[in-house]
């Protein structure tokens, strides 16, 4: 396994575990529907996602890049972590909603499928340098 798969892996652990633990309390502990609070969980872990892939897993393709350039990198990786947004939440709404699986088992499921999709578009797309 490479580093850099390596590094996604674990800054995307990160961000999942904060992912996962403010959404099931903002249902539990506050009483948004599932839906709600998935969206309310991806606007707290984007933050970790972005430091994270930024400075550590992307950091050859990143470095030495101005203030500029890490908008460019922010903008992009914006958009693709709102792809893996789409994602996770057309399952919880499947899941939670449409099937009335548990709230749990649906954010487990939407966080399991999401990261390939933001591997990709975040090694070739969002993290490449400017041209």
């Amino acid at each position: 396994m490479s580093t850099e798969l390596l590094r996604f892996g674990i800054v995307g652990v990160l961000a999942t575990i904060v992912h996962y633990v403010v959404a099931v309390a903002a249902v539990e502990l506050i009483g948004l529907v599932p839906v709600i609070a998935n969206l309310v969980a991806f606007c707290c872990a984007f933050p970790v996602s972005f430091v994270g892939h930024l400075y550590w897993t992307f950091r050859g393709q990143t470095d030495g890049h101005s203030a500029q350039d890490r908008r460019h990198y922010w903008g992009r990786f914006f958009v693709t972590a709102l792809v893996g947004l789409g994602v996770s939440q057309l399952v919880v709404y499947v899941l939670a909603d449409l099937l009335s699986v548990h709230h749990r088992i649906a954010f487990a499921a939407a966080i399991l499928l999401a990261p390939a999709t933001v591997f990709v578009l975040s090694k070739f797309w969002a993290f490449r340098a400017p041209a």
